[in-house]
């Protein structure tokens, strides 16, 4: 009888010594998988911020495209001077003056009206997003003015990296135009920029004591009002809409400016001085031409000298390359009308 009970005492023991063990191994096991689930999750977050990231990054970084022509080229013919100059950021561009000349004999006329050029974002100095920059300054050039073209940090054979779409190069164009009115006198300088270049003109001339006119080829009115309501971020980015608000974050922080702060709109409400010609394109799909329309209206509400251009059949920034003829006439006759 004592045997028995000894036995089954020995039993009751090996089966709680047993379900412990199991117990120990579920606690093992469920540790293990709370662990596996953290790093699956914690590995997932970072992959998800670093796409993100990356995205940011890309916007702010667009492929460099560097020069391929220059105004002396034998199919150009131009007499032009380079000038390297440095950015309060410590980034070097090289300027290229185009002075007035006769495209027959490139013999220099005297001029004292200098247009200065502002190029959209992955473009350079030759603005070959409107087709041939370098054809244009010709024809200016003949038509007796100067004209001034330079890379924005980070674009074409500038130093430095990035672009913010209108905001740094807001401040790098007032640099350059006061280097421009130092070394060349220009009594009369004339801003033309085309997509982000245009906003970035806008906002650098409005007010510039130096500045005479601004020739604005589609830019937007208001930086957050683009990407944001006006689905302007879906445009530049990879990732989905949900992610944009860490996408601007990141904008941010890399580019080191407010980009979205750009108001070229106010620039223009406000009566300052310079007389302004708004370009837009009816089959824009960047920006409506609705921008041009909406620019054009504040700038008269505030009884500033403006005209505005609305080409037919013509997509971003293309007007130059869909009517060349009718541009160049245009053009001409405002800055003629402003400046002489």
């Amino acid at each position: 009888m004592k045997e028995k009970k000894n036995k089954k005492s020995s039993e009751t023991k090996a089966m709680k010594k047993s379900e412990s063990a199991q117990n120990r191994k579920a606690k093992s096991f469920k540790k293990v998988f709370i662990i596996c689930l953290c790093a699956v999750v914690g590995l997932g977050a970072i992959i998800f911020v670093s796409l993100v990231f990356s995205d940011a990054y890309s916007i702010i970084h667009p492929e460099k495209v560097s020069a391929k022509r220059f105004p002396d080229d034998s199919e150009i013919g131009l007499y032009y001077e380079a000038a390297t100059v440095k950015f309060e950021s410590g980034d070097e561009t090289v300027l290229w003056f185009i002075p007035a000349q006769d495209i027959k004999t490139a013999e220099s006329k005297k001029s004292d009206i200098t247009v200065i050029f502002s190029h959209d974002v992955g473009d350079n100095k030759t603005v070959t997003k409107i087709d041939d920059g370098i054809l244009y300054a010709k024809q200016l050039a003949d038509a007796g003015i100067n004209v001034a073209t330079f890379d924005y940090s980070g674009s074409g054979f500038a130093t430095g990296s990035g672009y913010t779409y209108g905001t740094r190069e807001a401040n790098e164009l007032k640099q350059i135009i006061s280097y421009v009115k130092e070394k060349y006198g220009s009594k009369y300088i004339v801003l033309q920029g085309w997509g982000f270049g245009a906003s970035a003109a806008i906002l650098a001339g409005a007010g510039n004591d130096d500045v005479t006119a601004v020739i604005s080829d589609a830019a937007y009115t208001d930086a957050d009002k683009y990407f944001n309501e006006d689905g302007g971020l879906k445009k530049w980015s990879s990732m989905p809409d949900w992610t944009h608000g860490l996408t601007k974050f990141f904008i941010s922080v890399l580019s080191e400016e407010d980009m979205f702060s750009a108001k070229p709109i106010n620039a223009v409400s406000e009566k300052n001085g310079q007389a302004w010609f708004f370009i837009g394109e009816d089959k824009d799909n960047v920006f409506s031409s609705d921008y041009a329309t909406a620019l054009n209206n504040a700038a008269a509400h505030a009884e500033n000298e403006t005209q505005i251009w609305i080409s037919q059949k013509s997509y971003h920034a293309q007007a130059y390359r869909t009517d060349e003829k009718n541009y160049v006439e245009k053009v001409l006759k405002f800055i003629d009308k402003v400046c002489r």
